[in-house]
């Protein structure tokens, strides 16, 4: 691309006025689309580009820099005696120069020198802006780059998807991620239009820049909006990491059929290859399955995948199953297997009951703890039976506390008490024991709730703290 940029155009045209500033001149400059070189440059100027353009028998690049560098320095020697135009050209070559060469600083200061230039052309003038702007970031001059990046795109007549995606990357470098993640969107909107696909990168710069706004658009919404990049990038670019992330993004939102579904797929893809991730899937099947066969498949293929790992100790390499033989991998195996051939077949599970009751009396509550009756929902609401406690035949209940808002509905739900038994939660003689089991399904089912507002001096007002209790039983058949 930058050899492209050498290329010197020999006719005349039409002069155009561009209000913008070059690299140092303060005022508007009359740029024109092409200049005449004098003659002796032109003949200098086409041995230089014939010395590049050398090849080897092999056809790889050769170019005769012993040539080049001869004449550029010639022509660098003799500047006074230069037009303006023919230093601009002059100045082009020496930055493809010490490009080829890895002198970036060098690169740039040239570059700089031909945009000094009052008699550059426009074809010059922009490749040596967006080539001057590339090198800043690459030597991590990120605000130079975006200045660098804004002038080009406010000087040519067509804006590219690639030139947004370098605002993007540098906007992401200095924190302004509200920019980067605007820039990206751009890039990948006009890439799209263009008829081409965005880049794996683009996305990737998206989601991690739409994870730091959390705080400023609420974790949640970033939570939801990284789940619509992440499932474009298993889409496009099927790699483990994407599934991992979007997986995990999931599981931070509750929902826990998809998170399974993501990893179950990654699995059948086969890029899961660490026990974790196996493990993870097994207990995300066991949760979320009518039957724990598939868990038992999981379990039991990653016993035979065999994977290489390096020994901490020794530093040698050694072949393993994914899922080793541990004791408490076979203690998750003993129970698969049991869930599987010995599930209770006399409990038939209803679905979880809606009571709006006053806690136990061991309860402990704070300051914004609302009295029974003092707020009752409009309509009850049916949580889901979790799949994983109707195979085991475990009840109870769980008690919420969360915000009424303005409206009525409601925010801010927070399981703050459950407990689990054998026997009917609803018998004052059963014994319950803690645990979590119900807290997701409980969580899911407060947010639907819907109340009569509160009013205060005509205007509606929040409620916090307000508790409900949310009962899950069982009857035998």
């Amino acid at each position: 691309m930058l050899f492209s940029l050498l290329i010197a155009i020999f006719f005349v045209v039409a002069p155009v006025t561009i209000e913008a500033q070059s690299h140092v001149n303060k005022k508007p400059i009359e740029y024109k689309k092409s200049r005449v070189l004098q003659n002796s440059t032109a003949e200098r100027m086409a041995i230089v580009y014939e010395a590049l353009e050398v090849v080897d028998e092999k056809g790889e690049p050769a170019p005769d820099m012993e040539t080049v560098l001869s004449i550029l320095n010639e022509l660098k020697d003799n500047m006074a005696n230069l037009k303006s135009y023919d230093r601009s050209v002059m100045w082009n070559a020496w930055a493809y120069v010490y490009f080829m060469d890895g002198d970036y600083p060098k690169a740039m200061s040239a570059y700089g020198r031909l945009l000094d230039e009052p008699e550059v052309t426009i074809g010059l003038r922009i490749g040596a802006l967006l080539s001057l702007a590339q090198l800043n970031l690459v030597e991590e001059n990120y605000e130079a780059g975006i200045y660098l990046i804004r002038q080009w795109m406010s000087e040519v007549e067509t804006i590219t998807a690639q030139s947004y995606s370098l605002l993007g990357q540098a906007y992401f470098q200095i924190g302004d991620f509200k920019k980067a993640l605007s820039s990206m969107e751009n890039a990948s909107m006009l890439a799209v239009e263009e008829g081409n696909q965005p880049r794996e990168n683009w996305y990737v710069i998206m989601a991690a820049s739409i994870g730091e706004m959390k705080k400023e658009i609420g974790e949640e919404e970033s939570l939801y909006r990284q789940i619509d990049i992440y499932e474009t990038l298993v889409d496009l670019y099927p790699k483990k990491e994407y599934f991992i992330q979007l997986g995990g993004t999931y599981g931070q939102l509750g929902f826990q059929r998809e998170y399974m579904s993501n990893l179950k797929i990654a699995y059948e893809k086969d890029l899961l290859d660490k026990e974790s991730e196996y493990l993870a899937l097994i207990q995300l099947l066991l949760l979320n399955e009518d039957s724990t066969s598939a868990a038992l498949e999981v379990f039991e293929h990653g016993q035979k995948k065999m994977i290489t790992v390096i020994d901490e100790k020794t530093e040698e390499e050694k072949i393993v199953p994914v899922i080793k033989d541990t004791e408490k991998n076979l203690k998750l195996l003993a129970d698969i297997k049991k869930f599987t051939y010995s599930r209770q077949m006399n409990l038939v599970p209803l679905t979880g009951s809606d009571v709006s009751a006053k806690p136990k009396a061991n309860f402990k509550a704070g300051g914004s703890f609302v009295k029974d009756g003092s707020y009752i929902p409009l309509f009850k609401v049916i949580p889901i039976y979790p799949r994983r406690a109707q195979e085991r035949g475990t009840m109870g209940y769980v008690i919420v506390e969360f915000t009424i808002t303005e409206s009525g509905a409601v925010e801010d739900v927070i399981p703050i008490e459950g407990y689990c038994s054998n026997s009917d939660p609803n018998d004052p003689a059963t014994e319950f024991r803690p645990c979590t089991m119900f807290n997701s399904a409980s969580a899911r089912a407060a947010l639907k709730l819907k109340y009569k507002p509160k009013i205060v001096d005509g205007k509606a007002v929040p409620v916090e703290g307000v508790l409900h209790r949310f009962t899950f039983a069982m009857l035998e058949n």
